[in-house]
C-alpha cells in the first residue's frame, strides 16, 4: 500500500477512535453504527486488510466507548449491536488478534 494512502488509512482510524471515546453519547452512538460497516467494507477489500496495529487502535476506541458507558446493560447492548455474531468475516489472524 502506498504510504499515503496508509497515512490516510490511520488518520481514519484514528478519528474513529476519538468519536468512540468521546463523552457525547449522540456521537458515540453514531459512531458505534459506522463501526460496523466500516469493519465489514475493510475486511472485504484484501488491500486494506487489519494490521496488528489497526486492532490495537479499534481495541483501544472501543475500551474508552465501554469505559464511556458505565452500565453493563448499555455495554451488553453496544457489543451485540456492534458485533452481530456471523455477521463479519475476519481471518482466523484477527481474531486471534482481537481476542
Amino acid at each position: 500500500m502506498k504510504s499515503k494512502e496508509r497515512i490516510f488509512q490511520i488518520a481514519e482510524e484514528i478519528a474513529f477512535v476519538k468519536v468512540l471515546a468521546s463523552n457525547d453519547l449522540s456521537l458515540r452512538n453514531r459512531a458505534i453504527k459506522k463501526l460496523h460497516r466500516w469493519i465489514a467494507a475493510k475486511s472485504q477489500n484484501p488491500n486494506t486488510a487489519f494490521t496488528d496495529d489497526d486492532f490495537i487502535r479499534l481495541w483501544e476506541g472501543l475500551f474508552f466507548s465501554m469505559w464511556m458507558s458505565d452500565k453493563p446493560l448499555i455495554q451488553v447492548s453496544i457489543l451485540v449491536s456492534t458485533f452481530p455474531i456471523g455477521s463479519i468475516d475476519v481471518s482466523s489472524h484477527g481474531i486471534v488478534l482481537f481476542a
